[in-house]
């Protein structure tokens, strides 16, 4: 028996923003009308900081086990350098869990995709926005400590080199911590370890989804566009599909000139599909705005197989990960397949197995096909539905 899937408007940010600020300030509401005693909000408080601790533990491992390593580095060192802490080690705790709550709801918000417009931004406008989020978060998880252990009185008396240190400190942690994130997320996620560990200096196999995605019309608007609009065009769309896979977990690996390589691990199959749909409604909602900027809608083809492939590190100062083997070959002639049967996704008959049932009876078979390069066809399929024109859609 299938369970019933939960709404998906339940995960909406519009839907769960609202309801924690409710969460948070009903609490509050009845403790300012004596219907709560101080101990009962402080409880409410604290089993909604363990709740959304374990939440964003499990959820979110990496980016919080960066703030909370930095964060420890950080507190020992101002536990030993001799500043007067003129509180117990239960308050400065409860304030860094708040103070990280609020920086990796930050960090959650810019990494999705309702932070595009956040990471487009210029690095003037980023640092305005990081300043005012740390006035901000600074503030509140300092205010709700304060709150929530009744050091009002005490506050007044704390010397101003507690108050000098404590700002470096809060300044430095967050700061540290989103260039460890920035530099995992260049490197990827999955390879990070990896890398430091030098696991990629010898080649490795593995099993992995290759996803080809090479961008439509590049050559024509070339012609069509100045040189900096077509440069911008490409730039803009790469960083779009870059979102989009990495927020589905995918591990770019290599760009090429107008495209782009992303591996997934064999068992995130579905979320391999489900970018590709991303990637497609990601387009149709900023279609007005590419016209707007360049006169059309950028369009794609992508093919995708899956099997071993072979992973080692390339450069020496700069370093990128290297990808070889069959399957990605295969990729590629998948993406260029396309042209040949009229669709923009293909993906191949080794991707099935690793697919749910319900991605399964989305697809379309479109034969077995040979392939340029190999001894052996395959059979291919299709998306339903996603293979219109996206200049067609934007009309």
């Amino acid at each position: 028996m299938q369970s019933t899937p939960m709404p998906k408007f339940l995960f909406s940010p519009k839907f769960l923003i609202p309801l924690l600020i409710l969460l948070n300030l009903a609490p509050l509401g009845a403790f300012y009308m004596d219907k709560l005693h101080v101990g009962s909000l402080a409880l409410i408080y604290w089993g909604e900081c363990a709740l959304i601790g374990a939440t964003a533990l499990f959820f979110f491992a990496t980016r919080l086990s960066v703030f909370v390593i930095t964060a420890m580095a950080a507190f020992g060192i101002l536990k030993f350098s001799g500043v007067p802490l003129p509180v117990d080690d239960t308050v400065h705790l409860t304030f860094w869990a708040l103070y990280g709550l609020c920086w990796l709801i930050y960090i959650e918000i810019t990494q999705s995709i309702h932070g595009l417009s956040l990471r487009r931004a210029s690095p003037t406008q980023r640092l305005g926005l990081y300043i005012i989020m740390l006035g901000a978060a600074l503030s509140a998880s300092f205010g709700l400590t304060v709150f929530i252990y009744g050091l009002m009185t005490l506050v007044e008396r704390l010397p101003t080199e507690f108050y000098m240190y404590f700002l470096a400190v809060a300044v430095t942690v967050p700061t540290i911590s989103i260039g460890l994130l920035k530099i995992i997320g260049m490197v990827g996620p999955n390879h990070f370890v990896q890398f430091l560990s030098g696991t990629y200096h010898h080649p490795v196999e593995r099993e992995r989804i290759v996803l080809f995605l090479d961008m439509v019309g590049s050559s024509a608007n070339a012609e069509r566009l100045p040189p900096k609009d077509a440069m911008d065009l490409i730039a803009r769309f790469i960083f779009d599909a870059t979102a989009i896979f990495r927020i589905h977990g995918g591990d770019i690996v290599n760009y090429t000139g107008d495209g782009l390589v992303v591996l997934w691990p064999r068992k995130h199959a579905d979320r391999a599909l489900a970018s590709v749909i991303a990637l497609r409604t990601q387009l149709d909602s900023s279609r007005h705005e590419y016209r707007k900027l360049y006169k059309t809608v950028p369009d794609f083809r992508i093919g995708i197989h899956s099997g071993p492939v072979v992973l080692q590190q390339i450069g020496e100062e700069k370093l990128f990960l290297g990808v070889y083997g069959d399957v990605v070959n295969t990729a590629a002639r998948l993406e260029q397949m396309n042209k040949e049967l009229g669709t923009k996704i293909l993906l191949s008959d080794a991707l099935l197995r690793d697919l749910s049932q319900n991605w399964q009876a989305q697809l379309e078979a479109m034969g077995h096909q040979s392939v340029r390069g190999k001894t052996e066809g395959i059979t291919v399929y299709t998306i339903n539905g996603q293979n219109r024109n996206a200049t067609a859609a934007a009309a």
